[in-house]
């Protein structure tokens, strides 16, 4: 076979190469870019988009609200309550102003030595302004303990329902008064305790059936039964002023209470059981026989 001239097989090996490279740049072209898979799909409605619904369940049921609390109501009955305090008034200032005709002359309680609580109470005497002690419990007993308890239960109750309330109330409040100081009567009466004024009478001093009605002491009674009763209403009511009240009411009450001692007309136990019996009947008579129950 003739041999090939350098020239001849330079030219040869570069059209090889060129023809390679020609091929390789034809296979590396590149495709032309698929569409996105998400462009072919239908778009997301929002209901899908918001994820799916919630599942659906009973209801659970509401707790029915908690009945409101009961309130007390006080009631007042005229054609009642209004007799009954007008003969127990009349019979507690008939009794009242006949007691020198109608006390006991004799003592049945007469203790010769007296106990060390009565005692006691006895140093509380004024001495020679014992009169001045005794006109003292006579304007605290049945001036200012009145007017207080009345006068403050009394506005407070036509300011919230007018006259008609004010009256109603402070009907019980007195009738409660009237109704200790009746009780009272009654018990010294009973008990025809000597007073201890007594003991320091000159002999000879002709008797006296106001010398023998110590116990109770019936203006301790009516100063504590006004304000028992003043403070029983204003509460049951939800009067703003019931804690002056009681804080007034209680004060005079106390102080009458005192003036007795120094008065000496009264003995320690006298005064305590007056005060007790006094604020019984002012917290019965509004508290058990008027309060009733209502639903607001």
């Amino acid at each position: 076979m003739p041999g090939r001239s350098p020239v001849a097989a330079l030219v040869a090996l570069l059209a090889t190469v060129g023809a390679a490279g020609a091929a390789r740049a034809q296979g590396a072209a590149p495709s032309p870019p698929a569409a996105p898979a998400a462009a072919s799909q239908p778009a997301a409605s929002p209901s899908s988009a918001a994820g799916p619904p919630a599942a659906s369940g009973p209801t659970p049921c509401a707790r029915p609200a908690p009945a409101p609390a009961a309130r007390p109501e006080l009631r007042v009955s005229w054609k009642v309550d209004l007799p009954v305090t007008l003969v127990l008034g009349a019979t507690w200032l008939t009794v009242d102003g006949l007691e020198a005709r109608l006390g006991p002359s004799r003592c049945r309680w007469c203790e010769p030595d007296l106990n060390g609580l009565d005692a006691a109470g006895r140093g509380a005497r004024w001495g020679g302004h014992a009169g001045t002690a005794a006109t003292l419990s006579n304007v605290t007993a049945y001036g200012l303990a009145p007017a207080a308890s009345l006068g403050l239960v009394g506005w407070e109750a036509w300011r919230r329902g007018g006259w008609r309330q004010a009256a109603a109330d402070d009907l019980l409040i007195f009738e409660s008064a009237v109704a200790s100081a009746v009780l009272v009567q009654g018990l010294k009466y009973s008990t025809a305790r000597t007073r201890p004024f007594v003991r320091d009478l000159p002999d000879g001093t002709p008797p006296s059936g106001d010398h023998n009605l110590s116990f109770p002491s019936g203006h301790t009674a009516f100063a504590f039964s006004l304000a028992t009763a003043a403070g029983t209403v204003a509460t049951l009511r939800g009067y703003r002023v019931a804690p002056y009240v009681w804080g007034f009411g209680m004060a005079v009450a106390a102080f009458t209470g005192y003036l007795r001692l120094a008065a000496d007309e009264h003995y320690a136990s006298d005064v305590l059981v007056g005060a007790v019996v006094g604020s019984l009947v002012g917290w019965a008579v509004p508290y058990l026989l008027h309060r009733r129950w209502r639903r607001p």
